[in-house]
């Protein structure tokens, strides 16, 4: 501004004014001069003459600037889409296609080697349980196959495996088959573990001698668990018939029947939540790891329905298919099977990252310990008073 240097007072004919107008989000500057009558000269801004100056409506408060679609939906709605939505943003980066072909590829491997040491060895029980029970046992198994895979695959790979093995029971089979499978199962297994702490975010807390020793315990323990399960899935309807009175038997068949499957999917969600548990170097509460297995099962269940219709209706049709239709739809199987877990993971992350657990016992406990020592050697070393 230009002052009178003789009256000690602003020169009214070179005087100029300046105002900062937040227009459209963007800064200008308006200049207005100042007439020798006293009147204001019409208003010139930086890039939009002759316009009056407007202001652009401030964001609401409590809210972060920048366009949102789910911002207005209801939280109930709102919530598990973001969810989902991190979710999958965050197994894209943990590269899910490559963790499923590689579980895929370990699962192909373990499985005729575990189906000879598991079956071989229900082949030596069959004086104990039986030789009609593990007819019925290979009959169940072929139910079970051919619920989840297709035809052709149970024809040609899990039938004449299934048969071959069931009816030797040999003892090199069992001896040497067990020792193939307890290395060709645990690699499946640590490959399941190496996917699962990829999206803890737990991937370099355990080294990988101690998960392929884990994931070996993990094997044999599972491989337990099986011999003395298959038994049981087979004897278990008939025994229970039969302890029911003449009357009531029918009845009971029929219950048994319809309460059958759905006690199989509780079991595989037990066995898939204890499975995301126990593999974690640093373990969160049991039930928090519910999630992820009921996004596993229920992906992997629609993949197989998926699966099987694509595999019966286009691939086997197919000429140049026709012939490979059987292992490409066992790789696939394999493939979004390993995918279904990954996913289940990712979720149980993404809920423990937005909601977090509160800290175990003995995790405070160690926190505490690791913390004390810390302090311990800070003093010792002069960096503490």
């Amino acid at each position: 501004m230009a002052v009178d240097r003789a009256r000690g007072r602003p020169d009214q004919h070179s005087s100029r004014t300046a105002a900062a107008v937040r227009h459209g989000g963007v800064h200008t500057v308006v200049v207005s001069t100042v007439l020798p009558g006293g009147s204001a000269a019409q208003a010139e801004r930086d890039g939009a003459a002759g316009q009056p100056p407007t202001e652009a409506p401030e964001a609401p408060r409590g809210e972060e600037p920048g366009p949102s679609r789910l911002r207005r939906w209801p939280a109930v709605l709102r919530v598990p889409l973001q969810v989902l939505g991190r979710t999958a943003s965050k197994a894209w980066q943990d590269r899910i296609l490559g963790l499923s072909a590689e579980a895929a590829f370990w699962q192909i491997l373990s499985v005729p080697p575990l189906l000879i040491g598991l079956l071989g060895s229900l082949g030596y029980l069959g004086a104990v349980i039986g030789s009609d029970t593990v007819l019925r046992i290979e009959e169940q198994l072929l139910d079970a196959s051919s619920e989840a895979l297709t035809p052709g695959v149970v024809d040609s790979l899990v039938a004449p495996t299934l048969d071959d093995i069931l009816r030797s029971g040999r003892l090199d089979v069992v001896s040497l088959g067990f020792l193939v499978s307890l290395w060709a199962g645990s690699s499946a297994t640590a490959t399941f573990m190496n996917t699962i702490v990829i999206a803890y975010d737990q991937r370099d807390v355990r080294g990988p001698i101690r998960t392929r020793l884990k994931a070996l315990w993990l094997f044999v323990v599972g491989m337990i668990m099986a011999v003395l399960t298959l038994p049981l899935l087979v004897l278990g309807r008939e025994t229970l018939t039969g302890l029911a009175p003449a009357d009531w038997r029918d009845t009971t068949a029929m219950l048994i029947d319809a309460v059958y499957w759905p006690l199989v999917l509780v079991g595989l969600l037990l066995a898939l939540t204890s499975f995301f548990h126990v593999v974690l170097p640093h373990r969160l509460p049991w039930r928090r790891h519910l999630p992820g297995a009921l996004l596993a099962l229920g992906f992997f269940l629609v993949a197989a329905l998926l699966l099987r219709a694509y595999i019966g209706d286009i691939l086997t049709t197919a000429l140049p298919y026709g012939a490979l239709a059987a292992p490409i739809g066992a790789l696939l199987f394999c493939f979004f099977f390993g995918m279904a877990v990954l996913l289940g993971a990712e979720l149980n992350t993404t809920i423990q990252a937005r909601w977090p657990a509160p800290l175990r016992r003995h995790d405070r406990r160690r926190r505490a310990r690791r913390a004390a020592k810390l302090e311990e050697e800070a003093r010792r070393l002069g960096l503490r008073p």
